[in-house]
């Protein structure tokens, strides 16, 4: 697995080049934040639209699909999950979330894929824990070919490489063995 961070941003995004981009939003998170609020800006009010219907839901595990091509042209889809309410987010529901995000990654047979982590867009976990916890849950679900692209604050991701390089250097020692 190969981990990389970058800033969230939308002349980011344009240059991210990735299968997929798998961003997650709490069911009562209104206007969405974070990544998916510059993705639902791009898409002038789409991602609010479809939620609005309720075309895109929160409940937790909800996931849904959106062709990006056209606003993004360096990304070929969206994936849109829900987390449930805001209230009561906790590190269960976070690990949770990254199961159902992983699993999306496997089925759909991701090899590279942007992802704002769980709860990040409205600081419902910080950062150090946010990573530490996705890299335990994948490290060993994901092979050493996939790319991963963390989105996030400049801030946030600084504070994530140190977990990041730990993991690198087990996985290398794994693999090397």
């Amino acid at each position: 697995m190969n981990v990389l961070f970058e800033q969230d941003g939308l002349e980011h995004l344009d240059q991210l080049g990735c299968e997929a981009l798998i961003l997650p939003f709490f069911d009562d998170e209104r206007p969405p934040r974070g990544t998916l609020g510059l993705v639902d800006w791009r898409f002038a009010g789409l991602v609010s639209r479809l939620i609005q219907r309720g075309v895109v839901r929160g409940e937790a595990g909800a996931t849904s699909l959106l062709p990006a091509r056209r606003r993004l042209p360096s990304i070929d889809k969206i994936f849109v999950l829900g987390l449930g309410p805001v209230d009561g987010f906790d590190a269960k529901r976070f690990e949770e979330a990254v199961q159902v995000i992983l699993d999306l990654a496997r089925r759909v047979k991701l090899r590279t894929m942007g992802l704002s982590l769980p709860g990040r867009s409205l600081d419902r976990i910080a950062p150090v824990p946010a990573i530490e916890a996705f890299l335990r849950i994948a490290e060993p679900l994901i092979d050493e070919a996939t790319a991963i692209t963390i989105l996030d604050r400049p801030d946030a991701l600084r504070a994530m490489e140190p977990a990041v390089a730990l993991v690198k250097r087990r996985m290398r020692a794994r693999f090397d063995a």
